[in-house]
Formats: C-alpha cells, structure tokens, sequence
C-alpha cells in the first residue's frame, strides 16, 4: 500500500505567491486601464462614502435616451440635468465605472460632484 504524501513546502509557497500576484495584478475595476480605444475621461476618485457620479454625455447624444439607456443596462438610478449636458447616476461601483468609460455615449465621467446632487 503506498502512502499519499502530502504536498511539499515549496509547493505551498509557490502556490501562495502565485495567488497572491494574480489577486494583486488584478486590482479593482477602476484602476485597470479601459479596453476601449477613446475611454470617457475621469475627474475626480471614488471614494465609499460617495458613491455617485455625474456622467457628460458626447455632443450629438441625447442625455434623456443616455440616462434611460445606462440606469436599465446597470441597474443604477439616473437623473438628467438638460443644462449641463448631462445626468447624475447613482451607486457607482468600481465594475460599473469600467463598463461606462467605455461607453460610446459617454465624454467625461465626474466623481467629484457636489453632494446635494449625489443624494438625489
């Protein structure tokens, strides 16, 4: 009868340090670069205790068709502002983010907005 032998310290250890690189390498969502060729701009940094943002939709786009497009493809909440050109979204998680800078209706995204408008 053969013994099974359990796996060797070395083993272990490179096992550890390989997960550990790949979970690293990783990062959250809005620290990777985007995938597309013309990314939406950022201002500002997500922050918890903030979640919401304020989207500039590109010339040509209709705000109220962008904000109704994005809050039923991401399940967020979306308000236009018709004089800025644009609207205010909320939550704005990190896997979300990367998906919109990448929309192709989308010119700047503003993390840095003011509060009253992020508690709408």
């Amino acid at each position: 009868m053969r013994v099974q032998q359990m796996p060797s310290l070395r083993t272990f250890c490179l096992t550890a340090i390989t997960g550990i690189c790949l979970a690293a390498s990783s990062g959250c969502a809005s620290h990777r670069p985007p995938t597309c060729k013309v990314p939406a701009r950022v201002f500002g940094d997500y922050a918890r205790n903030n979640q919401g943002a304020w989207i500039v939709v590109r010339p040509g786009k209709s705000v109220e068709d962008t904000a109704e497009r994005i809050a039923t493809s991401y399940h967020v909440r979306t308000q236009p502002l018709r004089y800025t050109d644009g609207f205010t979204i909320f939550p704005v998680e990190p896997d979300t983010f990367a998906k919109l800078r990448c929309d192709k209706a989308v010119l700047e995204f503003h993390y840095d907005i003011p509060s009253t408008t992020a508690s709408r």
